[in-house]
């Protein structure tokens, strides 16, 4: 689960390709309901920081950083002027 979006983006293009389609992306995100503090416990040495967890698309419900995250994947994109 934790290298999803990776294999998502990887297999987005080959889709695309395929398909002759533009512009096709794939993504995934976690929202975990095991606490950080609990979490990295389980991620090889312990070393991973909430960053870490984020940048491979893992979020934790506990600190409303998922819920947070999620909101701002859905929000309307502004345009720039």
């Amino acid at each position: 689960k934790v290298r999803l979006h990776e294999r998502l983006a990887e297999l987005s293009e080959t889709w695309g390709a395929k398909l002759g389609l533009k512009n096709v992306s794939l993504d995934s995100y976690i929202i975990s309901a095991t606490p950080y503090d609990v979490l990295r416990q389980y991620d090889g040495d312990g070393s991973w920081s909430k960053k870490d967890f984020a940048d491979r698309h893992i979020f934790f419900f506990e600190t409303g950083g998922g819920i947070n995250e999620i909101e701002r994947l859905f929000a309307p994109h502004k345009k720039s002027t």
